[in-house]
């Protein structure tokens, strides 16, 4: 919107003495229709990109279908995310106390037992 904008300042205020109004308006015209075609281009490639983007979607498929079959995509994303954050926390308190275990192990065995602290000997000795 801005660059039509400065080229029709451009075309009002600028051009030389010589041009006729008729051809400011055309040249105008012109910029617009460039500009509307560099629209329409971009947003068939932004469609085209969406619609590789969604799994079983038929090549062919309209903008309407685009749009709705990628609105319904990104929900079961979303599930599928919270899902695994789910499961990623339930990891991570099983992680926790597996190693608050496996401490409370490695203690106990440097620790030797009642019985064989007072006679010298080690868990590993006959």
């Amino acid at each position: 919107m801005a660059s039509s904008l400065r080229i029709h300042f451009y075309l009002l205020f600028c051009r030389g003495a010589s041009d006729a109004p008729g051809d400011a308006r055309a040249r105008l015209r012109d910029a617009q229709n460039a500009s509307e075609r560099r629209r329409r281009t971009d947003l068939r490639a932004n469609f085209d990109l969406l619609r590789s983007a969604v799994p079983d979607l038929a090549a062919g498929a309209s903008k309407l279908t685009v749009l709705k079959e990628a609105a319904l995509f990104c929900g079961r994303l979303r599930a599928e995310r919270g899902r695994l954050d789910g499961s990623c926390r339930r990891e991570e308190v099983r992680r926790a106390a597996l190693e608050k275990k496996l401490r409370r192990l490695k203690a106990r065995r440097r620790t030797p037992p009642p019985s064989a602290r007072g006679s010298g000997k080690t868990l590993c000795s006959p």
